[in-house]
Parts: structure tokens; C-alpha cells; sequence
């Protein structure tokens, strides 16, 4: 029994390494906007404009026909969003390809 322990502890100290290499990895990324800007074309293809705070720089994100869009909690059709320009949003996106995912009213 004294053996089981000493293996089981000894194992323990052996993940500590693995442990503090972890990553965190960023699949997706958020922006609460009061003021979003919106540019697309028929082919549902564009970009949208948002800041993170007043004084931020704006953040120009690319929007394309796999993009959702939702207003109140029900899905809308992705040309219609162009009627909620410069009201608040919270744009999901990726990080890495800056393509939007998801805007919610």
C-alpha cells in the first residue's frame, strides 16, 4: 500500500511540468459595441466597424454569408442587419481569421 502511494505522488510531481506549459488558446473573441457600423454587398459579403470602448480604435472585422445574425434572440436574415446600423451590438468573432461569427441586437 506504502508503494501504490509513493508511485501515485510521485507521478503527481511528474505532471507538475506539463501543468504550468498549458496555453490558452482563443477560438473566440467579443465585442460590445455602441455604435456598429455595417457595409455589405448582395452577395452577403462585407466588413463591419466596432470599438471596444469610446476612446478605442475602431476594428474593422470581415463579414461574410456564414455569418448569423440575431435580434432579440431570433435569427435574422444577414441583409436586413444593415437596418441596425449604429446601434449597440455584440459582435462574436474569431481572433486569428477576424471573420464574424455571430451579431447580436
Amino acid at each position: 500500500m506504502k508503494n501504490i502511494r509513493h508511485t501515485f505522488i510521485y507521478l503527481s510531481l511528474l505532471m507538475l511540468p506539463v501543468i504550468g506549459q498549458a496555453e490558452i488558446l482563443l477560438i473566440e473573441d467579443v465585442i460590445e459595441t455602441d455604435k456598429l457600423q455595417i457595409n455589405i454587398d448582395a452577395s452577403l459579403n462585407g466588413y463591419i466597424k466596432a470599438r471596444r470602448c469610446p476612446g478605442c480604435p475602431d476594428i474593422r472585422l470581415k463579414v461574410d454569408k456564414n455569418t448569423q445574425a440575431f435580434k432579440h434572440g431570433k435569427s435574422i436574415h444577414l441583409n436586413q442587419a444593415t437596418h441596425h446600423n449604429g446601434k449597440f451590438a455584440t459582435v462574436i468573432f474569431d481572433p486569428k481569421t477576424k471573420r464574424v461569427k455571430r451579431i447580436k441586437w
